[in-house]
Formats: C-alpha cells, sequence, structure tokens
C-alpha cells in the first residue's frame, strides 16, 4: 500500500512538474467555451457529517447566480490568463467556493480550494486539474467575498 502511495505521488509530481501556467489557461479557456450561465456555491470546508445538498460530495452552504455580465467576464478573464496558474503542488484540497456553469441543458463545474490553489473543472466525465498562481487566489476570492452571503444580525 505504501508502495502505491508513493508511485501516485511520483506521478502526480511528475505531471505537475510537465504542466505551465500556458496549459492550464488554454485548456481553462477551451474549457469555457460556450459556457454561459454561471452559479457560485459556496461549500463547507473541513471534515462534516454530509447532510442536504452537495456539489461534488462538498456539503453546499450558498449558491448565487452570477447575472451579472461584469462579474462572469471578470471569471473568464481570470480562468484565461496563464498569471492566474501555478506549478506548485496542491496539499489539502478542502473546496470552500465552486461553480456550475450551464449551456444547452448541460453542466460543467468547478470546484476551487483557495487554500491550497487547486481547481478540479468537470465535464461531463473527464476531469482537469489545475494550479492557482497567488494572482489567481486573490481574484477569485475578490469574487467569492463580493458574492459571499452576509451574517445574519444577531
Amino acid at each position: 500500500m505504501v508502495r502505491t502511495l508513493l508511485v501516485g505521488a511520483l506521478l502526480l509530481a511528475s505531471q505537475a512538474a510537465d504542466d505551465k501556467p500556458e496549459k492550464f489557461a488554454a485548456e481553462a479557456k477551451a474549457w469555457l467555451e460556450g459556457l454561459e450561465k454561471a452559479e457560485l456555491t459556496f461549500l463547507k470546508i473541513g471534515p462534516t457529517e454530509v447532510k442536504g445538498a452537495t456539489f461534488h460530495g462538498y456539503p453546499i452552504l450558498h449558491k448565487k447566480v452570477l447575472e451579472e455580465e461584469k462579474t462572469s467576464a471578470t471569471l473568464r478573464a481570470i480562468l484565461s490568463d496563464p498569471k492566474s496558474y501555478s506549478t506548485d503542488l496542491y496539499k489539502c484540497f478542502e473546496p470552500g467556493m465552486g461553480f456550475r456553469f450551464r449551456a444547452d441543458g448541460k453542466e460543467s463545474d468547478l470546484v476551487i480550494c483557495l487554500t491550497c490553489s487547486a481547481i478540479h473543472a468537470h465535464k461531463g466525465n473527464d476531469t482537469l486539474f489545475w494550479l492557482l498562481s497567488k494572482e489567481g487566489v486573490a481574484q477569485l476570492n475578490k469574487i467569492y467575498l463580493t458574492n459571499a452571503p452576509s451574517e445574519p444580525k444577531k
């Protein structure tokens, strides 16, 4: 078992060494092609008992359709920019946000961990893995904070 884990870690490390920010940006641009409406999903971070609705297995705290065209365009610009990506390996993957895009009756999802800077991009049965740069994390964090639900008043 330890040997299997070591081989898996080495394969992931060699894959990350071959991946470049330009490749991630090109994949993201192609991935976003034809997708229109975006919905931001806020996810519960950390170990938890899953009750209710989930997004790729992570409990949903809140959802918000991104109605404003400017926000959607900003999101596309961030994800298509090579400066938004890195080649550092991610460690935790405890996502706090996700995006669901819809077009022509199909859905495509991004599950994002801003702590370790990793994105899992799901489209149909395919999943791509991208790593954000500090700049990419900061820009997505702005979208997160701008759209976050306000705290209930006590």
